[in-house]
């Protein structure tokens, strides 16, 4: 049986090493996973929100803990992983929440013709096995996204974690699996499993539906693999940033600011980290000045710093293809403005997967070759690019004109601006006066065009993760 090895990937200790799942192993996993969806499907609401009120307070209990392991094992910076362990307990309160008010809707029977008496009851019911595949940057969040939502609507889940980062997916499958808890056994499981598994695992007949978040290539090809199955796909980004020409130069320091801890916070590496910043000409000599200095100050180095906001990418592929995307931008002439603040800590020169943070200056005409694929293309790194519009329809069209359609941000002060920019532009969400990096977890979240299928947020997932049944009632045959 092949070996997992799991490494800092700032310092690149070993932090463990396990033992990819067996075929009987998984075959157990889902029978156990069945099991507990036919006894949880019947569970009350105040029990399912007892459970998830149980594991927000086991979870705020052990902050310290969880957020050294997704700092350790994912290079997450400590910071920024304490606010990771916040928002994964907000998401299990939430979803107790909702469990207890997810309900349905009555609707009248008598608006025909026909003037039936009686009444409709439309409900939602859970729809079984969800196998949720989680990928390695929000280690315990985004678990969190797949794991609250199913059990507060009656489902049971299995979870693949990323490689890279299965052991706080571990860890938190741990607080359901307690005896404190008195959770279902084989309610909430992780599997790790290599990809020949997990392609088995999205076709089982025991798997109601998969939930997946990660790569646009993976995604689609899950599609594929099991095209009967609801399957929700949160895939990529190339998140754009709107600086209207109404902004007040008061406020460049503060946007530029924003815009900088979007784009470079833990190294890029989120779907709808800040990569390309478009701003009016008539603003953009003096707003290119804010967001050179917030770029040049931007901490970078080792994650375990509370200072430090931008740490290691997760694995040498990665970071070898942005350093030659920056090394052909370069000899292009463009200009890549990059920052000075290196925080260092224990490291281990040999293992180091550091980008500084990078801003690229893309001038008017240069919008083709290398730099063309900055901007269109996913890069999932420090990197932002600063460019110039005219126009806002033609910022509309350029954004448009992409594959990805994820979130976007606008800064202005104009409501006709904001409004325009909302019915236009082909994302599944615009964030008015703040970064699209923002992401408040019961918001609809999900994507257009290659960045995906479906919703997260919990409500919105509990609605994926269960089926629409109606129901009508009358007193008499007419």
């Amino acid at each position: 049986m092949s070996k997992l090895v799991v490494n800092n990937p700032y310092s690149g200790a070993q932090l463990a090493e396990l033992a990819y799942a067996s075929e009987g192993e998984i075959s157990q996993k889902l029978s156990l996973a069945r099991s507990a969806f036919q006894r949880w499907r019947h569970a009350s609401a105040f029990r399912r929100a007892e459970l998830l009120t149980n594991i927000a307070t086991e979870l705020e209990d052990r902050h310290e803990e969880f957020a050294r392991l997704i700092c350790h094992e994912a290079g997450k910076p400590v910071s920024l992983a304490h606010v990771e362990v916040n928002r994964a307990i907000s998401v299990f309160r939430w979803a107790s929440a909702e469990a207890l008010r997810f309900s349905g809707e009555m609707l009248r029977l008598d608006t025909g013709n026909a003037q039936r008496r009686g009444f409709g009851i439309h409900t939602r019911f859970p729809r079984g096995v969800i196998f949720g595949i989680a990928p390695f940057n929000f280690p315990l969040n985004l678990v969190a996204h797949k794991i609250a939502p199913a059990i507060a609507c009656g489902c049971s889940v299995l979870i693949k974690p990323s490689p890279y980062t299965p052991l706080t997916a571990l860890k938190l499958a741990e607080l359901f699996n307690s005896r404190e808890l008195d959770s279902e056994p084989g309610l909430v499981q992780v599997v790790l499993a290599d990809d020949a598994a997990t392609a088995k695992l999205t076709q089982a007949k025991e798997v109601a539906m998969v939930s997946f978040t990660g790569s646009e290539t993976i995604g689609w090809m899950i599609k594929r693999q099991a095209p009967e199955k609801p399957i929700a796909l949160e895939l990529g980004g190339n998140a754009w940033v709107v600086v209207a020409e109404d902004t007040p130069e008061a406020l460049f320091p503060q946007i530029a600011q924003k815009i900088a801890k979007g784009a470079f916070g833990y190294a890029g590496q989120s779907c709808i980290s800040v990569q390309n910043v478009a701003v009016a000409e008539s603003i953009f000599s003096e707003f290119s000045k804010h967001l050179k200095e917030a770029t040049q100050k931007s901490s970078f180095g080792d994650p375990e710093k509370m200072e430090v906001h931008c740490g290691p990418m997760i694995h040498e592929r990665a970071i070898s293809r942005i350093e030659k995307m920056l090394t052909d931008a370069e000899a292009q002439g463009l200009e890549c403005v990059q920052s000075t603040l290196r925080v260092r800590g224990a490291e281990n020169a040999a293992t180091l997967k550091l980008i500084p943070p990078t801003l690229v200056m893309i001038q008017d005409g240069q919008a083709a070759g290398i730099s063309s694929a900055l901007v269109s293309e996913e890069l999932f790194a420090p990197v932002a690019n600063l460019m110039r519009f005219s126009r806002l329809d033609e910022v509309i069209a350029k954004i448009n004109s992409g594959r990805f359609g994820l979130q976007a941000g606008v800064f202005t002060q104009r409501i006709d601006v904001a409004e325009k920019l909302y019915a236009e532009l082909e994302v599944g969400g615009v964030i008015v006066n703040d970064i699209p990096t923002t992401r408040y977890d019961h918001q609809p979240y999900g994507g257009v065009k290659q960045s995906g299928s479906g919703r997260e947020g919990i409500r919105y997932a509990m609605e994926e993760m269960t089926e629409s049944r109606f129901l009508a009632l009358s007193g008499t045959v007419s």
